[in-house]
């Protein structure tokens, strides 16, 4: 059953509950209107002709079937004597009736004394022709809703039709879409109603899978650059080494460039699967105690035979500060940016770090040729390379994105920034993860 169905059934249905709802509230009022004037009407009749019930014009000893007054049939007696009487013939002096001849009737009567005469005064109110109209409403009240049952459903279809109508021309569009195809965007409607913001949503979710998606090809296309030439480098010498027979040294050298390459190898594939694992992982419930000073200076430790020649300068403030968070994600933080900053450093890498409200700063500083303002948009992109021209300063191009990526996972926050050291410096804000 497709929508356009569900919400004609459904609103047909509460149409036809509102409508007997309605009738029925029509028709109680009716009834309790002509009851209510049928009483009323008696009362006045009763206490109009109690003041002149011993006059002449009430000498009327059968009754001849018509009513005295509007449907109201009346009786007088005087002590056991009848005085007036235009109750229908066969009435006995009961009163009230009972029996069938009772039914459909409004009784009343009263008594009151004149000249030394007691006078009863007895009346009904024929309801036949308040019944017979309440009849007639009910039967017209209960055909207009059979009526309306059968017209409601065909116009629910086309008014459910004309509602939904922009909707199905979005969905036939919606069916258009393909990668290739991503540009197109949805005509945004005049009128900012619930419509026109879906499209607005609609457009804004394709502005963002058409960024993904050409981050995604630039990704595969530089990863695939990134994995092919390690793989062409142990190959090409694995190729080299078995075409003929060679002198011992040459077999190391061919291994030794097999090695480092299946080592690079191995670097560029565990960045990029702890890339891939970063957002599936609750690091909240591995949180702990960090020494920011000692984890730094280990990281330091580890990194420094490469560099050895450089000088680094730690500030922490205080000395003892501790910071609550994930290792990981402080190590992978800290170890990507010392890298970087000892790699493109000339001489001198700084790092700062204190805490502020429930987060720790940390800034890196390096006095190399820095990053231009142009391009510290795209360093975070995976794979991007900043063009120093120096071979030394070749790398993966994965560390500022997985840096990007471990603050956005814990929702923090990282700036590029000017170096008074002359150049690059990065800010990075890490909240801490409470107990």
């Amino acid at each position: 059953m497709d929508l356009r169905i569900r919400f004609t059934i459904f609103f047909s249905l509460l149409l036809l509950v509102l409508l007997s709802f309605f009738s029925f509230f029509i028709y109680d009022q009716a009834k309790k209107k002509s009851f209510s004037f049928a009483e009323e009407s008696l009362e006045a009749f009763l206490n109009h002709e109690r003041s002149h019930s011993f006059t002449s014009h009430h000498d009327k000893p059968g009754g001849d079937d018509s009513p005295h007054f509007k449907n109201i049939y009346f009786r007088i007696w005087n002590q056991e004597t009848i005085v007036y009487d235009s109750f229908p013939a066969g009435y006995g002096q009961e009163f009230p009736f009972a029996g069938e001849k009772a039914r459909n009737k409004l009784f009343r009567q009263l008594s009151h004394s004149r000249d030394g005469q007691t006078y009863n005064l007895q009346a009904y109110y024929d309801l036949a022709s308040v019944l017979e109209y309440l009849s007639l409403l009910k039967t017209s009240l209960l055909v207009a809703c059979g009526i309306a049952a059968l017209i409601i459903f065909p116009l629910g279809l086309l008014s459910t039709k004309f509602l939904l109508m922009p909707f199905h021309k979005l969905a036939v569009k919606t069916e258009e879409l393909s990668a290739e195809k991503l540009s197109f965007r949805f005509p945004q409607p005049r009128q900012k109603d619930e419509f026109g913001r879906l499209v607005e949503s609609f457009n804004q979710l394709l502005n963002r899978l058409e960024q993904s998606f050409e981050q995604v090809q630039r990704f595969a296309a530089n990863a695939s650059h990134e994995l092919r030439t390690p793989l062409a480098v142990i190959i090409s010498q694995g190729e080299m080494a078995l075409r003929r027979e060679r002198e011992i040294s040459e077999y190391q050298n061919s291994l030794s460039k097999i090695l480092f390459s299946a080592k690079t190898l191995r670097n560029i594939v565990n960045r990029l699967l702890f890339l891939a694992e970063l957002e599936h992982t609750e690091h909240g419930k591995y949180a702990v105690d960090i020494p920011v000073e000692k984890t730094i200076q280990d990281i330091f430790f580890s990194l420094g035979e490469i560099h050895s020649e450089k000088i680094f300068n730690l500030e922490i403030t205080p000395s003892s500060l501790c910071f609550r968070g994930s290792l990981d994600i402080f190590h992978s933080i800290v170890t990507n940016l010392l890298e970087n900053a000892l790699k493109h450093s000339r001489s001198t890498v700084l790092i700062r770090g204190k805490k502020e409200v429930a987060s720790l700063v940390l800034s890196f500083e390096d006095d190399g040729s820095g990053i231009s303002n142009e391009e510290r948009e795209l360093v975070f992109e995976p794979f991007y390379k900043v063009s120093t021209g120096k071979a030394s300063h070749s790398g993966y191009g994965l560390g500022l994105s997985i840096v990007k990526a471990c603050t956005d996972v814990v929702d923090g926050k990282i700036t590029l920034g000017s170096s008074n050291l002359g150049g690059l410096m990065v800010d990075v804000q890490l909240p801490e993860i409470s107990s």
